[in-house]
């Protein structure tokens, strides 16, 4: 579906999210990509060693085309030997690398941005294709330079067969779909599962934006080391009071398994479990923890007020992961570090994480408890003075 622009938020989540694709033309003003990632920086990136890049190449045999997958980090010899058609690079988590790519972020704000999970780039020459795929996450398109035209396919698709001998997941046969050429600016969206195929008809980059969530194991791993930290109060363990003769031997009676059920939704309720949620979902998805620089330019409330009365602007830097839980037990984590926010209305909060900048007169300077919260996002990089 062809729109003329991005859908109002409650049509969004009731008639699109997850469950059709659309497509916004002219989307994203052309003038804004010259700030992005250019093909030369992307390959730069790709030479990088932590930087995950993949190559992939198409060539035809026997009438079928074939695909193959390289990693990085790639040398410049490589690029020297490519040649002028069927190949394409992609590189994750630019917006970690690039902070002036990762303003894309800001299109997005109506989607749910704690599910972001990186923005990759594909730079590829005429003919460059992965080839027909599903992905398991939700996918916004964005086409920056030259041209592509997409397959997408007319509904989930989850049982098609696989071309063999290959790492990354490509249909042996093709699908029915309805095509797109995109050009600069335009927007795609596709839900998880829906099919959908690539292929450039000018050199072209395109910006991926990609929001994956979870598995439930890996949530459950992942809550119980977050409390094996927390200590024995927040980590009691299973004692087996109550138990009746129905326990007897090896048989696990259903009361049994209702206190460990009870025991197990104790801990989801626990405001633990909210704090978990902003740390999980806020933590870096291409680093620790621990190597995030927090606090390196830390400033203090009378510094704060005092830029912005001397007419500086906070901006919102969208590479940086906040995660607000709303609710019960509110928590705010930057980084998987988690935030005070005790003294803070939850309205509060919302609204200076939806801020995309704020000035002097944003600030009451009576509310300390907004204006600490304001240093705090500061100092963890959440917002950044425009000068």
């Amino acid at each position: 579906m062809i729109l003329d622009q991005f859908p109002p938020i409650d049509e969004f989540y009731a008639r699109y999210w997850g469950k059709r694709p659309f497509i916004v033309k002219g989307a994203i003003a052309a003038p804004l990509f010259e700030g992005f990632i250019d093909g030369d920086g992307l390959a730069a990136l790709s030479m990088e060693e932590d930087v995950r890049a993949r190559l992939i190449t198409t060539k035809e045999n026997s009438g079928e085309l074939e695909w193959a997958c390289e990693h990085g980090p790639f040398s410049e010899e490589v690029f020297a030997h490519l040649g002028e058609e069927n190949w394409s690079l992609l590189v994750q988590n630019v917006e970690q690398y690039h902070v002036e790519t990762a303003e894309l972020l800001s299109f997005f704000s109506f989607a749910p941005r704690w599910l972001v999970d990186d923005i990759m780039i594909s730079y590829s020459a005429r003919g460059g294709s992965v080839g027909p795929h599903t992905d398991s996450y939700h996918v916004f398109l964005v086409q920056g330079i030259g041209k592509r035209q997409w397959k997408v396919g007319n509904a989930p698709a989850y049982k098609n067969d696989l071309a063999e001998d290959l790492e990354f997941r490509v249909f042996k046969d093709g699908f029915d779909g309805t095509e797109y050429i995109m050009e600069i600016g335009d927007v795609l969206y596709i839900p998880p599962h829906f099919a959908h195929e690539g292929t450039t008809l000018d050199t072209a980059m395109t910006f991926s934006v990609g929001f994956l969530g979870p598995k439930l194991s890996e949530l459950f791993i992942e809550y119980g080391q977050f409390l094996e930290q927390l200590g024995e109060d927040a980590n009691p363990r299973y004692s087996g009071d109550g138990l009746t003769p129905q326990s007897q031997n090896a048989a696990l009676s259903d009361t049994a398994r209702q206190d460990i059920t009870n025991d197990m939704n104790a801990a989801l309720s626990a405001p633990a479990f909210s704090e978990w949620l902003a740390h999980y979902f806020s933590s870096p998805t291409h680093c620790g923890v621990d190597d995030m620089d927090a606090d390196a330019k830390a400033i203090d409330v009378d510094a704060l007020i005092h830029r912005l009365s001397s007419g500086a602007t906070l901006k919102r830097n969208h590479y940086v992961r906040c995660v607000f839980v709303d609710g019960t037990h509110p928590s705010l984590s930057i980084y998987g570090r988690k935030i005070d926010i005790a003294s803070v209305a939850p309205k509060a909060v919302r609204a200076l994480l939806n801020a995309d900048e704020i000035n002097r007169a944003d600030v009451n300077k009576n509310d300390n408890g907004v204006i600490n919260l304001l240093v705090d996002l500061y100092n963890h990089d959440a917002f950044a003075f425009d000068r």
